[in-house]
């Protein structure tokens, strides 16, 4: 079974269907192959270091913008949004259009009028935006309010539901196996967690614990349902102290750890 489902993957790779979308970075394409349906990233920085508004622009707006022009691709994202509301987190793809679009900066600060009202001019702009957005958020599912992972788990499944079937058989020993029917195969099915520390804990779990099995169902859908998985993680507090540098050097990205990660996997 698994060497045919290698030389079916192999197959469909000659035929160019392996080829992820780009994350709109040539250097980080040449690093991860760009996004990739049955994938599993996590991206890992320090607080404020710009991790969400990365991961928002490569994993979201670039594969839009794509599908935009190719009738061939069909995306759907799942966005588990525990650090921005779903407002603030479409304001900030609807930032990244009218910069790409327009040639004009407009942070979210300014198209929310945070700090004082948007001018007439501006505002023009993201009226002339309304219909992108628009077909951007029927592709979105966004969960802005922190969940258990109990929960994450409902929702990947429910959702998965809407776009493939579940079939259950019973195999030797009487054990039930559910397989998954995409309703396309060349579908992506992209869920994104920002950032997995704010995971809700259910009673008696630590935050490692809702981590490790929040971790744990997204790869049991990577596996069986194909999702691409886009995990945000915060560095823990160690990266950069003075031990670290001691130790080695400078503590940068190029030395990273494992246990660099807050609450490790």
């Amino acid at each position: 079974m698994i060497v045919e489902s290698l030389y079916h993957t192999i197959n469909n790779g000659k035929e160019g269907k392996n080829i992820g979308l780009s994350t709109g970075l040539d250097k980080l394409d040449s690093i991860t192959y760009g996004i990739n349906r049955g994938w599993m990233t996590v991206w890992a920085g320090d607080s404020g270091s710009g991790k969400s508004s990365l991961v928002l622009y490569s994993t979201v707006y670039q594969p839009f913008m794509q599908s935009l022009l190719s009738n061939s691709i069909e995306l759907h994202f799942l966005l588990f949004s525990f650090e921005l509301s779903a407002e603030v987190l479409l304001t900030k793809l609807l930032s990244i259009y009218i910069w790409e679009r327009f040639n004009v900066e407009l942070s979210y600060e300014q198209i929310l009028s945070l700090r004082e009202p948007l001018s007439d001019s501006n505002y023009q702009y993201i009226e002339n935006s309304r219909d992108w957005l628009t077909k951007l958020e029927a592709c979105c599912d966004i969960i802005d309010k922190p969940v258990t992972a109990k929960h994450m788990y409902g929702i990947c499944k429910e959702w998965a539901k809407r776009f493939g079937t579940f079939e259950e058989e019973e195999v030797a020993g009487g054990y039930i196996k559910e397989t998954y029917i995409p309703n396309n195969p060349q579908q992506y099915l992209i869920v994104n967690v920002d950032h997995i520390k704010l995971l809700k804990t259910d009673t008696g779990n630590g935050v490692k614990q809702e981590i490790d099995d929040a971790s744990n169902y997204l790869i049991t859908f990577r596996n069986k349902c194909n999702f691409t998985v886009n995990i945000v993680q915060q560095l823990n507090r160690n990266f950069k102290s003075v031990g670290r540098k001691q130790l080695d050097g400078m503590a940068t990205l190029a030395n990273l750890q494992l246990d660099d990660l807050a609450y490790t996997f």
